[in-house]
């Protein structure tokens, strides 16, 4: 890769992180985020595998607020899902297709 072709996908990467577009994975793999600001995340996909979840209040000390759409869509092994205060939105058919849960 050129120099140029090198600045260019740098500078295509910091617009996508500023901008909030840039999914992440979680360091305990559990979550992909979306950062929303300088304060809070949004969970875009459960990667998880338990039957048990636990949606944390924050997410690399970021308050976790919303829960996107399809986040959760066809994990029919997940019974429960615990969601922290700190969420305010939950996205359109956000738990769709999970026929476990209780």
């Amino acid at each position: 890769m050129n120099r140029f072709q090198t600045l260019f996908c740098l500078f295509l990467l910091s617009l996508l992180t500023a901008s909030g577009l840039l999914f992440t994975a979680c360091a305990d793999q559990e979550f992909s985020i979306k950062v929303l600001d300088d304060t809070a995340v949004a969970v875009t996909k459960y990667l998880g595998s338990s039957t048990d979840v636990v949606i944390p209040e924050q997410i690399d000390g970021k308050a976790v607020q919303i829960i996107d759409a399809k986040a959760f869509e066809n994990k029919n092994t997940v019974l429960t899902v615990v969601i922290p205060d700190s969420v305010t939105g939950i996205g359109s058919y956000a738990f769709s297709g999970c026929s476990a849960l209780t």
